[in-house]
């Protein structure tokens, strides 16, 4: 089931991302299993106010979490609930997977930018990717 602004995947996406979530002010998106499980989700973040953009971080803990009503909600809550133009993911230059993910998605690489991250003691560049509404496949209608 989807849930919005579950603790439990606020906690838990919040510690994968490695990105702080803020109450009043963040959304969360949850793909919860029936029995309780945070499969996965997204939040959104640094919100810049209607034709702006939004942050979004992603993080899966099970196989198949990204389902499409998950992606589909996500993507109508930024583009016809918040009525940004444009979601925004940074990413760490070693994350192969989080990088796969989201240009499978259709999010583009706008910017890299050099030590923004660590990994293993040592200084990562983060990939700033983009999608637009314009650009988004999985909105509703």
């Amino acid at each position: 089931m989807i849930a919005f602004n579950n603790i439990g995947a606020i906690r838990r996406i919040s510690a994968a991302t490695e990105f702080p979530f803020v109450a009043g002010f963040d959304t969360c998106i949850a793909n919860v299993s029936t029995d309780g499980r945070i499969l996965g989700g997204a939040f959104f973040t640094n919100y810049t106010g209607k034709g702006g953009s939004a942050q979004v971080h992603w993080a899966g803990f099970y196989q198949n979490w990204l389902t499409p009503t998950l992606l589909r909600t996500i993507c109508d809550y930024a583009y016809n609930t918040l009525c940004v133009s444009k979601i925004v993911g940074i990413i760490p230059a070693c994350s192969s997977k989080g990088l796969s993910l989201s240009r499978r998605l259709g999010f583009r690489e706008e910017c890299k930018i050099d030590g923004m991250f660590t990994y293993e003691g040592k200084s990562v560049p983060a990939i700033v990717l983009s999608l637009t509404r314009a650009e988004c496949k999985y909105l509703r209608g």
